[in-house]
């Protein structure tokens, strides 16, 4: 026994110096868990449960099937390949539909457990937006997008611009007064 007393808790398995460091060494650690009253949890691949324990979050291409207790770790199950994703960390109960790409559009990349299905057009026509959810005309085939000239209406097929082509002749094939066929 030391003059001081047997403070240390563990003086029986190691020296009375390195059992000071160690006591030195945790007490913050205890008191600032004590203070701040919940764990530091890990944002992308944990969350908090009320009780202050922190859980994993489902891996990418999974999803949740029972949230974590004190006792056991969170449930997770993959996706359904083809059918289902989920490309982020997360504590979804369910996975998120791949994206089908039907009619004008064909796959530029098929869905996989962590990334949804990309779309592009079939030739001879673009995508209207970024994500590529419809296909349009190219701009110089698509004549409702260009400038109309003098007296010409916006609109290809309005009746302003079919009695404009009527009245120059070039109206599905029908004639003006005068001319014949060639």
């Amino acid at each position: 026994m030391t003059s001081r007393g047997h403070w240390c808790c563990c003086r029986d398995m190691m020296p009375e110096v390195t059992c000071r460091k160690l006591f030195l060494f945790l007490v913050p650690i205890i008191l600032l868990g004590s203070v701040s009253g919940s764990p530091s949890c890990a944002n992308e691949t944990q969350y908090q449960l009320s009780e202050g324990h922190c859980c994993s979050k489902c891996p990418p291409g999974h999803y949740m099937v029972e949230r974590c207790t004190p006792l056991q770790d969170t449930e997770c199950r993959p996706c359904r390949q083809g059918i289902a994703y989920n490309s982020n960390w997360n504590t979804k109960y369910r996975c998120q539909p791949c994206r089908q790409c039907v009619g004008v559009l064909e796959y530029r990349s098929k869905c996989s457990l962590t990334s949804d299905a990309l779309c592009r057009c079939r030739a001879g026509l673009d995508c209207a937006t970024d994500e590529c959810l419809l296909c349009v005309r190219p701009r110089a085939k698509y004549p409702g997008l260009q400038k109309p000239h003098a007296g010409q209406s916006r609109k290809p097929n309005s009746k302003k611009a079919l009695a404009s082509r009527k009245k120059r002749g070039k109206h599905s094939g029908q004639l003006r007064k005068g001319q014949s066929q060639q």
